[in-house]
């Protein structure tokens, strides 16, 4: 494997600017339950988007929901339609319009012209239970090439619509029988194509021939929970694989190296990264175990968690995100407080100049900053109802100040600041916003 560059959050080379001033984009938060639609569970696992505008629900007790022009259609155990699965984990779409649909304990299945076929072993003594991930390789059995089966600790299945290939740690091929995250990149060039599997004791690449285990920053033995490809993925063009892993890294791997964000910190070493997606626009959103949504877009990290957000919960079970017009939405899956919580949607829209002037503040105001505790890294939010010279500075426990974020005239409006704290020492620090004959001071806390 190619050379790779180990970095964690505090020393990630991402270009953070200290002081730098961002207009607040438009954001929402909305919600999607059992209790304000005819949603029949809560306990979502997986959101797929149809190219036809539908939507897919795979959910852990209810079986397989579909949402089209304004009504849920549900198959399950109780259905007289063929499915007989109530916990489904997984659905994905082929080019030729046929769905492949991953359940837990009724294998897999076919859903074609309306009809649903059920796979539940591969022919050779091998069940499909516990199917927890899927890819499509080439176009899918239907155009040539694959669907692949990654199950809870049952191996991983092949299946090109006649012949079934597997593998488990018993032959040698996987270091584990747990795989929970699949990716297929297909070269748009030839028949050629790299799977890359995730399972519960390392990264596995599969070139059709043989497979190898990629170390991910010198470790070959992480626990994968998801993988996303991001313009392809970096085996035949400029993309990327971005995996998530169950000890909290966030890796993004270019062909060459290696990008790792731990977002297991000190203070939170159990927080993992269960689910990844990139948008249309590039950026990467990552469901956490105990910090809620993530989003990197190349330039920066946010968390979006319950005290900094309207999300429902701070563990995100799967996030999707999609395009519509202008706006970004992003449907999350959580789970709190010992229940699933339903879907918490985040929208964030482009501001043109028109909403951005509709839109602003009625009052002075200076919000908690977000990450808090932070490292390195944090952003500190304000508003303004009128045009003054406006300072933003942070100080130390001393009240000494320790940098000026912000010193000159502004406009009525919503910012955002980041402050970039890598060569400061871990403690608690105070910002103060002072505008016209207005002040007012938090407290935040660096940690090393």
């Amino acid at each position: 494997m190619e050379g790779t560059d180990m970095k964690n959050l505090a020393i990630a080379t991402v270009f953070f600017l200290t002081g730098m001033l961002l207009p607040l984009s438009a954001q929402s938060w909305k919600y999607l339950n059992e209790n304000n639609s005819d949603l029949p569970s809560n306990a979502v696992m997986n959101i797929y988007f149809d190219a036809d505008q539908s939507i897919w629900f795979c959910t852990q007790d209810s079986g397989l929901v579909h949402y089209q022009n304004g009504l849920f259609s549900t198959y399950n155990s109780t259905t007289q339609d063929g499915f007989k699965a109530d916990f489904v984990s997984r659905i994905i779409k082929s080019p030729d319009g046929v769905y492949w649909i991953a359940t837990e304990y009724q294998g897999l299945y076919k859903y074609m012209n309306g009809q649903f076929t059920q796979y539940l072993n591969d022919g050779a003594g091998h069940n499909i239970t516990y199917a927890r991930s899927l890819t499509l390789q080439n176009g899918g059995p239907g155009k040539g090439g694959a669907i692949w089966i990654g199950t809870w600790s049952h191996g991983l299945f092949r299946f090109d619509g006649t012949n079934w290939s597997y593998f488990d740690q018993g032959s040698g091929t996987l270091p584990d029988n747990s795989v929970l995250a699949l990716a297929a990149e297909d070269d748009p060039n030839s028949n050629q194509s790299i799977v890359w599997a995730g399972t519960n004791n390392g990264l596995m690449k599969y070139d059709g021939t043989s497979w190898e285990n990629v170390a991910i920053g010198g470790q070959n033995n992480l626990w994968i929970n998801a993988i996303a490809l991001k313009n392809g993925g970096p085996s035949f063009g400029d993309g990327q694989l971005i995996v998530g892993c169950e000890t909290g890294e966030l890796a993004i791997y270019d062909g060459s190296n290696w990008t790792i964000f731990n977002m297991a910190d000190a203070w939170n070493p159990n927080n993992s990264v269960t689910s990844v997606s990139v948008d249309a626009s590039g950026i990467v959103w990552f469901g956490q175990d105990e910090e809620g949504m993530g989003k990197y877009d190349q330039k920066s990290l946010l968390s979006y968690y319950k005290d900094n957000s309207g999300i429902m919960g701070n563990y995100v079970v799967t996030v999707s995100p999609r395009q519509v017009n202008d706006s970004t939405e992003v449907w999350c899956s959580v789970y709190d407080n010992g229940a699933y919580q339903g879907i918490s949607i985040y929208t964030e829209e482009k501001v043109t100049a028109l909403n951005e002037s509709a839109a602003l503040p009625s009052s002075f105001s200076l919000q908690q900053n977000y990450p808090n505790p932070f490292n390195p890294s944090t952003h500190i939010r304000f508003t303004l109802a009128r045009a003054a010279f406006t300072n933003l500075t942070i100080y130390n426990v001393l009240g000494q100040r320790v940098r000026t974020l912000l010193n000159r005239k502004l406009a009525a409006g919503s910012y955002d600041v980041s402050f970039d704290a890598h060569n400061l020492p871990g403690g608690i620090y105070f910002y103060t916003l002072q505008s016209a004959q207005q002040r007012t001071t938090r407290k935040m806390i660096l940690l090393r």
